[in-house]
């Protein structure tokens, strides 16, 4: 019988596949990951083949702890690879912010990251001199950014 470790890491192997031979699924990836930047790769890409439209993944207790929110009844995990954990690889467990509702103290939303519409220009301008891209809007030049990151990263990433 195959384990829930097993199945996770064969959805991982599966997704990253994807993520490499697909550009529209390395779009679909960027635009997923972006919301739960912080994560390590393996964590991003098994948030992205659960739950793709995730804004903000914590595991339960965290939400419960840092912001007073409790998962609503019936939520499904995240299932992503603890690689963290001493002396053995185990699975831990995210959820999403709409997975959550208000406890009974007070509750606090989690900061999402955004970029206000009038701060486009300078994220752009700052993007376009750390990494000498020239993109013509802030998403080309997030792209190219990231195109440039991918390619100094891409050993470490998907090995």
């Amino acid at each position: 019988m195959t384990t829930r470790m097993e199945l996770t890491q064969v959805l991982y192997q599966e997704t990253v596949d994807q993520i490499r031979k697909d550009g529209q699924t390395w779009g679909q990836f960027l635009r997923s990951v972006c919301r739960n930047y912080r994560l390590p790769f393996t964590e991003m890409a098994l948030v992205y083949a659960q739950k793709p439209e995730a804004t903000a993944v914590l595991e339960m207790e965290q939400w419960n702890r840092r912001y007073g929110l409790w998962i609503q009844k019936g939520a499904k995990g995240i299932a992503v690879i603890d690689e963290d954990y001493t002396n053995r690889t185990r699975l831990k467990f995210y959820f999403d912010y709409s997975d959550t509702r208000p406890g009974k103290v007070k509750s606090v939303k989690p900061p999402i990251w955004d970029v206000p519409s009038n701060r486009y220009d300078n994220v752009k301008e700052h993007l376009d001199r750390a990494y000498g891209v020239k993109g013509s809007t802030l998403a080309g030049t997030i792209l190219e950014c990231s195109r440039i990151l991918t390619e100094q990263n891409k050993d470490s990433l998907l090995n």
